[in-house]
């Protein structure tokens, strides 16, 4: 028979760890016990006496309740795609935290949906299974289609979270640790809700807003897409410049932007910087994908 705190979840103390990037030994040093009594105690096979406990309580700031809290049943990560900006191993600790601030992220929402309305969903998601298939036309029609939906015209976005908030994607910034991984975006398979977490590393409000497009575009373009096309190298490339595209046009729209661009030269570029709202490199990239470069640029 097992002794200790009943009712222990060990995945809590996993999450707070993970959260926090420690080691079971860092942990271990700080509550005075071993690492393989610590990996033991998220696995489930044993319970921390109620003097381990207490301090796992005080190392992490947290109530007691959250350890005795169960973790909402996990739906398989393979029915929908998360969405990471980085894909190399050597960011995978930073994608394990962004995925679990997510999935903190969609815990109070459903604890708040209980008290209180959500804007309803309100984005326009193309139906396609297949990222080969996207072309940019299309890319480009379901960006205005969005503005359409979204009753935003074809001038500067202010705030692009408030837009995708007031669209019913549920959004959150954090610090991820990493200057490399910019943001992540999922649909959820239990609300049908997309939730996007920012990273706020480079604190960089030009880079966050086209952060925030970016991810926009995987919920509108790839909701559909199967996890397995993400894991490929060739359509992971493919995925994320058909976001960036996205990003692009929603921010960028064609009838205007062009309009003021006129002659995109790097000065008048510059100058245009302050009123759109995005670099100067975004706005070269838009210039090229609407054929307006000249040899001057």
């Amino acid at each position: 028979m097992r002794t200790g705190v009943d009712g222990f979840q060990g995945q809590r103390l996993n999450q707070l760890r993970m959260a926090q990037n420690l080691t079971l030994a860092e942990l271990g040093e700080q509550i005075g016990r071993s690492s393989s009594t610590i990996s033991a105690w998220e696995k489930g096979n044993q319970l921390p006496e109620a003097e381990s406990f207490d301090r796992l309580c005080h190392v992490f700031q947290v109530s007691r309740m959250w350890f005795l809290k169960p973790v909402p049943p996990v739906v398989q990560e393979s029915q929908r795609p998360y969405f990471f900006r980085s894909q190399a191993s050597v960011h995978k600790p930073a994608r394990d935290r962004s995925q679990l601030y997510l999935a903190w992220l969609q815990e109070m929402s459903d604890f708040f949906q209980e008290a209180m309305e959500w804007p309803d969903v309100n984005v326009p998601m193309l139906d396609a299974d297949d990222c080969r298939l996207i072309s940019d036309e299309e890319i480009e029609e379901i960006a205005r289609e969005c503005r359409e939906a979204w009753k935003l015209g074809s001038a500067p976005i202010p705030n692009v979270i408030q837009v995708m908030e007031n669209a019913g994607i549920i959004c959150t910034r954090a610090t991820l640790g990493h200057v490399k991984m910019d943001g992540v975006s999922h649909v959820s398979v239990l609300d049908g809700r997309p939730y996007v977490l920012i990273a706020e590393d480079k604190a960089n409000a030009i880079r966050n807003r086209f952060d925030a497009a970016h991810e926009l575009g995987h919920v509108v373009l790839h909701s559909k897409i199967p996890a397995a096309q993400y894991a490929k190298k060739e359509l992971y490339d493919l995925l994320e410049g058909q976001a960036h595209r996205f990003a692009s046009a929603f921010l960028m729209p064609p009838e205007s932007f062009a309009q003021e661009v006129v002659w995109p030269t790097l000065d008048n570029l510059l100058s245009l910087k302050s009123r759109w709202k995005v670099s100067v490199a975004s706005m070269i990239v838009r210039c090229r994908d609407l054929s307006l470069l000249t040899e001057q640029l």
